[in-house]
């Protein structure tokens, strides 16, 4: 059986609220229940377990874009890094997997107890089904059967750093390997499913194709490869995370608890070029006074001139 999940945007805690463990444990009833009706065979009609599931987890499920840490040292600090640091360049790199370090840990630790339900479909707890009767029938009050389930991850826009070769990376990734209990071996997690053996074959068997959509957008995809940061993230990383942030900053005192919370879902804004007129309309549903408002689109005036004032933004208007 194959499951596939995409843009769970699981974040480190510092932006929007991130899917809860609840979820989580949901979703493995929900997969048990799958596996279990899937192990009628429609060819038969008779009960036969499934001996494995696929879990393809399709990009943009550790988000490391949604994060306040990006912040946390303004141009100029000798920590100071964004994704479109050179990668050739010792000094800039090492800046760049100290921050992503920062964020992938903060990643496990706040989502510690959602990884822990992923982690036992892979190892200590499986999915267990019925075994079959002699007349093909699921055997009631029967040890069950555990099925083997194999986790495997394929970045997109927002996890595009997995994908980075290198021993400083991979150190990373061998700790988000382990606390998901992912079947990825060693190396760059794959971004084109040709990347991975087995997950090549594994769409093959169940005759599909999937990937990340990200090459389709030339906001969030860069020409280069996969390994090169993109608009979308400078737009995520200095805009959209900020934005809120700072309005909390100057006018939290002036606006209800409900349009700041509102607000904070601004990254799930699509297409991005709509989140001006999805702030006015947040603005219009609660009623916010004009002159509150006129400040809050100040705001995201000076930070989106902030923006485009990026050197490597610039580089970008093609």
């Amino acid at each position: 059986m194959l499951v596939i999940i995409s843009d769970l945007h699981l974040t480190d805690g510092t932006t929007a609220k991130t899917v809860s463990a609840d979820a989580f444990e949901r979703f493995r009833g929900r997969l048990q229940e799958l596996a279990y009706f899937a192990s009628f065979r429609e060819e038969s009609g008779s009960y036969e377990p499934i001996e494995q599931i696929d879990l393809l987890l399709l990009g943009d499920v550790l988000d490391v874009i949604r994060s306040m840490r990006w912040s946390d040292e303004k141009p100029g600090d000798p920590k100071y890094a964004r994704p479109w640091n050179n990668l050739n360049d010792e000094q800039e790199r090492a800046r760049l997997v100290h921050k992503v370090e920062q964020i992938g840990d903060g990643i496990l630790a706040k989502n510690a107890e959602s990884f822990k339900h992923l982690r036992r479909l892979s190892g200590e707890k499986p999915i267990a089904l019925p075994p079959p009767t002699a007349h093909g029938f699921p055997a009631r009050n029967q040890k069950r059967l555990p099925v083997e389930t194999k986790i495997h991850y394929m970045v997109g826009n927002h996890d595009w750093f997995w994908h980075i070769p290198g021993l400083d990376f991979e150190a990373i990734r061998s700790r988000i390997t382990k606390a998901l209990g992912f079947a990825n071996p060693v190396g760059p997690y794959p971004h084109d499913p040709l990347e991975s053996s087995a997950i090549s074959r594994a769409l093959r068997d169940h005759r599909v194709f999937a990937r990340h959509g990200d090459i389709y957008d030339p906001f969030n995809y860069d020409k280069r490869g996969r390994d090169y940061a993109s608009l979308g993230d400078a737009i995520v990383i200095d805009l959209i995370n900020g934005f809120p942030h700072e309005v909390r900053k100057q006018l939290g005192d002036d606006l209800p608890a409900e349009f700041l919370d509102g607000l904070d879902e601004i990254g799930n804004v699509r297409p991005r070029l709509l989140s001006p007129i999805w702030i006015q309309a947040l603005l219009k549903q609660y009623d916010i006074e004009k002159s509150t408002a006129v400040e809050v689109r100040r705001i995201w005036d000076e930070i989106t001139d902030e923006m485009l004032e990026s050197d490597f933004v610039r580089q970008q208007d093609t």
